[in-house]
């Protein structure tokens, strides 16, 4: 009976009037799920309802898992442990792992899932789940581990209401060309990859990366940047460079693309040996980049910086709401900077969790308007 709704559901994922009418049909055939469906969709359920969600869920779960997991439904989060979880009553994200990734189809088919991980599929497999006619309801899909030949067929297939694209380790095996000129591409809003190798090169020149909004790339060092950035389109309004290699050639070839974002995070998560820097040429093209008042968003938690007060106090800061510069980022010039600045006006979130520098805490000196993250996890002794 679910599946007769399933695939409506999924297109419409925020309309919760259609899973009333399927709860409504289930609870009439006196299936327990649709009151576990209606309790799951109340905005404000009691204790007593929300006591009695749980123990339908611990009743009835592994039941209405069962189909899943025969299939090698994984949670969406992790591919090594754990098992898809409820959300307004139906499973929504979900993994599937090696040999498995070939039963896209019949998962898809049982519940309204929009956010899939694919993970190390292989190539007969990955062709199989290519040709599943329900990743066509996705929202979100990551292609995750090594062995993904074959994947390049899954980001061919028809993806109209793909939001949100994840690549993790395995740029080398995609042709970027192909999907890039796919017969049904769609507006995809967020692109993310992991660990880029040479498969980087392709998404410069391909077109693939033209209309992403927000992008997240993570271990990305100089010749990724370079070849990367031609691709980016003007539509790009967030940008995530974890663990960056930023030369000054890597921001020249940045540069006019950062123009236009309102988010900027550049992060490192630094052991005591090495903590990856902006030196001046880079802190120079993002005061430029930034000049036209767009970023609402810096973050550098990790960073250091050769001169924090040329950026801190720079024009390009007049509207930034949120500075993250937490995991050892902020230092003694950097809070002096941040507390003498006439351009931090508009500043709402300082985000300094994980700073163990307690003269830089103290140097701050700010508004009562702005809100001090500091939360810390203290070192063994």
């Amino acid at each position: 009976m679910i599946r007769s709704h399933v695939a409506a559901i999924a297109r419409a994922p925020d309309d919760d009037t259609l899973r009333r009418v399927c709860a409504d049909e289930l609870s009439a055939a006196g299936n327990p799920r649709g009151e576990f469906i209606t309790l799951s969709l109340m905005p404000a359920p009691t204790k007593s309802q929300q006591a009695q969600r749980e123990l339908l869920l611990s009743e009835h779960g592994g039941k209405w898992l069962a189909p899943l997991l025969e299939l090698g439904a994984q949670s969406f989060h992790s591919k090594i442990d754990g098992v898809p979880f409820f959300e307004r009553g139906f499973v929504a994200a979900a993994g599937l792992f090696g040999r498995s990734v070939e039963n896209v189809s019949a998962l898809l088919e049982r519940e309204p899932i929009v956010k899939l991980r694919l993970t190390s599929g292989g190539v007969g497999p990955f062709r199989k789940a290519a040709r599943a006619p329900e990743l066509a309801q996705l929202r979100t899909l990551v292609l995750d581990g090594r062995h993904i030949e074959g994947s390049e067929d899954v980001l061919a297939a028809p993806l109209p209401l793909l939001e949100e694209l994840v690549l993790r380790r395995t740029l080398e095996a995609i042709d970027a060309q192909a999907w890039a000129s796919g017969t049904a591409r769609p507006l995809i809003a967020s692109f993310g990859v992991e660990n880029l190798g040479s498969g980087v090169r392709p998404l410069g020149t391909s077109g693939a990366l033209a209309r992403v909004q927000v992008l997240s790339v993570r271990h990305v060092n100089e010749a990724s940047v370079v070849a990367m950035a031609p691709g980016l389109g003007e539509g790009l309004h967030t940008l995530t460079l974890d663990e960056p290699d930023l030369t000054e050639a890597a921001m020249r070839a940045l540069h006019p693309r950062l123009r236009g974002l309102s988010t900027f995070r550049c992060t490192s998560f630094p052991s005591a040996q090495q903590q990856r820097a902006l030196d001046s040429s880079c802190i120079a093209y993002l005061i430029d980049a930034f000049s036209g008042g767009k970023l609402r968003v810096l973050d550098l938690q990790g960073m250091r910086a050769a001169n924090w007060g040329a950026l801190l106090n720079a024009p390009a800061m007049r509207n930034v709401v949120e500075l993250n510069l937490g995991h050892g980022a902020l230092s003694l010039d950097a809070a002096r900077a941040i507390s003498r600045s006439v351009h931090l006006g508009s500043l709402r979130v300082l985000d300094v969790r994980q700073t163990y520098d307690d003269e830089a805490l103290g140097a701050l000196r700010l508004p009562p308007s702005v809100q001090i993250e500091r939360h810390r996890t203290e070192p063994w002794d």
